[in-house]
Parts: structure tokens; C-alpha cells; sequence
């Protein structure tokens, strides 16, 4: 698909404000790998837009090597006079540069500043960007503010927000706890084919007891989810085989799914996959294995890991390696 040449000047869409949807599922369904293809081709075109989601998607890969991936300064200035003309996609990204620190000192206020200046104008992926900012940083307002601003892009049709406001419910965090509007946000952005909102709504009907679906509905949004790329809904998938239900029992399917989730870093999955080497479930014993498996899921700060470790070490099942 070819998409229109560079107008920052104007209303056109760039090829780089398109990748940059891709990236956050704004107006069509998240694509990282999409996004990826869109922005290096428009590279030479000189779209800021463009660089900087190159620069953010490298970001999510290695956040050391990221200085060296770009001219930060130019990109800055870039979309700084692009903000100052209005361009809402040019105040997200500047909002998520500060709060991330990419490429320029972490400063939450001013991305709270940029982010604010885009959602008062009814720009969805920053409205949900002022909610995720007013969550985990409740001294900067009142908790009634993120669900505030959760709601505006939720109900704009935002899947990521109503992800985010579903949860808020299904948890009770902010809000008083209400699992029926848990559920209808959840199927909202679910139906939008959001992969983490499908791994909510298939947690939320695999332990409401039939309450709003089957363990089989469970088991097609897991599926549908890890088909995504979302890896807590492939471990997920792996524990259903596992215990068989709602599906038939499949051990080597189950063992399938967790490897592939450990091996792509998902800690829960890597923590699984040592416990199953001790005892020897799915795969052969191997202390060794199981010790380097735990090691993985520790240095990502999984209790349990960790806990793990130190038990093995206590048996003397293994000797402490680097």
C-alpha cells in the first residue's frame, strides 16, 4: 500500500504518523512489525514522524544502544515546531519522549504538558497516555482523573483505554470494583482484536464460574491473544493444556507453549519451565537447566524465581554459577 507523500504542513498523513497508529493501535489494529516496514520506508522522505518511531520501536529492543540510532536534538526540534502548529501526534510523542527519557532528560510534568495540550483537544492515545500518567503517579492528581481521561478515549472507541478502564474495574483500583463493566470493556477492545484485552477477557470468564462464558471461550481468546504476540496469554494457553481444562490434557503442547514463551523472555513462562525441569514434567530432569531457567526469571524480579533459587541452593541440588 502506498500511503501519501510528507505534508507536515498541512492535514495529509504521513507515512510516519500511519506507522506511528500501527504502533499504538489507534484507528486500526496494533502492528509493531507493520509500523516497522511503514517508517523505514518513508526514512528518506525526512519525516520526523518516521524517525521518531523508528527510534521507539529500537527503544523497546535496547534502550542502551537508542543514542545511537538517531540525531535526538534535530528530532526534538522537529517535533517541537510541529507542536507548536497544533499537530497532536507531534505533542504524544514528545509526551512519551519525556516520560520515557528517550533521547532527552526524563521529565514527567513536561510530558504530562504535552500529553494534556493533545487530550484536551480529543486526541485518544493521549488521553489514555494522561491516564496511564495519573495511575502510576497518583501525586500528580487524583486517582478520579485517570479514570477521567481513561473514559474519554475508552468511550472514543481507544482499545488500548478500554483495556486499561477494564481492568481499573475488574481490580477495583481507582474505582469500586464492578466486574460486569470489567467485562464489557474488556469485550469492547477485545472485539477490536487488542491481544491484551482478549488475555483479560479470557481470564476474567476462565475464573468467573460460568458467569460470563465457558472454559472453552477462555481457551479461544488465549488462543486468539498469543496469536497476537501478547506471551502472558500463550502461558496461559500452556497451563489450560496442562491441567486439560476445557480443552482435551496435552502435556507436550502445554510444554510447546511454555518453551516458546521462555525463550521470548516471558518470566512466569521461564519460572514454569524450571519447575518442570526439577520434577521432570514434559521434559527430562535437569537440576542444572531448571538453576539456569530461574536465573532468568529472577533478574526480571520474579518472587517465586527467586524463592526457587535459594531452595535449590539450600538442597545443595545445585552449586551458585554467575
Amino acid at each position: 500500500m502506498v500511503f501519501p507523500a510528507v505534508c507536515l504542513g498541512g492535514g495529509i498523513e504521513t507515512q510516519g504518523e500511519r506507522a506511528y497508529k500501527y504502533i499504538l493501535g489507534y484507528e486500526v489494529e496494533r502492528d509493531i512489525d507493520r509500523a516497522l516496514s511503514i517508517a523505514t520506508s518513508a526514512l528518506d522522505q525526512n519525516d520526523p514522524f518516521a524517525k521518531y518511531c523508528l527510534l521507539f520501536i529500537r527503544s523497546t529492543e535496547d534502550l542502551e544502544d537508542v543514542s545511537a540510532q538517531g540525531d535526538f536534538d534535530t528530532l526534538t526540534k522537529d517535533l517541537l515546531e510541529l507542536a507548536a502548529k497544533g499537530n497532536l501526534t507531534a505533542l504524544d510523542m514528545l509526551g512519551s519522549m519525556y516520560y520515557f527519557g528517550l533521547g532527552v532528560q526524563q521529565d514527567r510534568e513536561k510530558a504530562k504538558e504535552f500529553w494534556l495540550s493533545a487530550a484536551s483537544k480529543n486526541y485518544p492515545p493521549s488521553q489514555n497516555h494522561m491516564g496511564v500518567l495519573l495511575r502510576f503517579h497518583w501525586e500528580m492528581a487524583a486517582q478520579q482523573d485517570a479514570i477521567y481521561w481513561y473514559s474519554l478515549a475508552a468511550n472514543a472507541g481507544y482499545a488500548p483505554a478500554q483495556d486499561d478502564l477494564g481492568y481499573l474495574y475488574y481490580t477495583g483500583t481507582g474505582v469500586a470494583k464492578d466486574v460486569k463493566l470489567a467485562y464489557k470493556w474488556f469485550k469492547l477492545a477485545s472485539d477490536q482484536n487488542f491481544p491484551e484485552a482478549q488475555y483479560n477477557l479470557g481470564l476474567l470468564i476462565k475464573d468467573g464460574k460460568g458467569e460470563y462464558g465457558e472454559p472453552q471461550d477462555a481457551l479461544l481468546l488465549f488462543e486468539k491473544s498469543s496469536s497476537g504476540g501478547f506471551l502472558p496469554a500463550t502461558h496461559s494457553l500452556a497451563e489450560m493444556y496442562f491441567t486439560g481444562f476445557g480443552v482435551t490434557q496435552n502435556v507436550t503442547k502445554a510444554t510447546e507453549l511454555i518453551l516458546f514463551a521462555a525463550e521470548r523472555g516471558y518470566h512466569q513462562s521461564q519460572n514454569t519451565l524450571g519447575l518442570m525441569y526439577i520434577n521432570g514434567l514434559g521434559v527430562d530432569r535437569d537440576y542444572q537447566l531448571a538453576y539456569s531457567w530461574f536465573l532468568k526469571s529472577a533478574k526480571q524480579g520474579n518472587r517465586e524465581a527467586i524463592n526457587n533459587i535459594e531452595q535449590m541452593l539450600a538442597e545443595d541440588l545445585v552449586k551458585e554459577g554467575p
